[in-house]
């Protein structure tokens, strides 16, 4: 599996969200829905109306998308409830950014983007082409350019350029990861 682990505030995340946009990726939420299809997030505006609700997102574009996400169904409360299967169709790559610590109490979380060697469509194995790397390198190399990158035990995290200011102005500030002072990069 390819990740990247990184620190984006709000701003960051939305200009990373758009720069999807810009490349010709759709963004879908990792999250309940009432029935079998999914939806399907076009624009910053659409963005907005998920990520307070919703940590986990997948993008997908045409340029590899070889199948639709598969969906399963759970019952709760005696209702039929659907999520996305992990790694079955598309094949996508998968967005990870908490925010409901920096919207509740200001503090910002490791987030993360990665992609998988193989995806299952039902339960045959598929290997994904090579414009699924194509765009994943492209959408890391917009990280790493936003970004410092700083190691905290045995991962490399990507810090956004933003983040840190908004740390040292004292507007974030980050969660507690055992073993690493924040300090030595203030």
């Amino acid at each position: 599996m390819a990740e990247m682990n990184f620190f984006f505030n709000l701003k960051e995340r939305e200009g990373f969200i758009n720069y999807c946009f810009d490349n010709d990726c759709v963004i879908i939420p990792d999250s309940n829905y009432e029935d079998n299809s999914y939806y399907l997030i076009k624009n910053i505006n659409q963005y907005h109306g998920y990520m307070k609700e919703c940590v986990g997102f997948f993008i997908v574009s045409d340029k590899y998308k070889q199948f639709p996400l598969e969906m399963r169904s759970f019952e709760k409360d005696g209702k039929l409830n659907y999520y996305i299967r992990q790694r079955y169709g598309g094949p996508s790559v998968d967005f990870y950014t908490p925010i409901f610590a920096e919207m509740e109490s200001n503090k910002i979380g490791p987030g993360l983007i990665s992609i998988y060697p193989f995806y299952y469509h039902y339960n045959e194995k598929i290997i994904p082409g090579n414009e699924l790397k194509q765009t994943y390198n492209l959408l890391i190399s917009y990280i790493r350019k936003k970004s410092t990158k700083v190691k905290i035990g045995k991962k490399n995290y990507w810090i956004g350029i933003n983040t840190i200011e908004q740390v040292k102005a004292g507007i974030l500030e980050f969660v507690e990861m055992d073993g690493f002072d924040w300090a030595t990069i203030l």
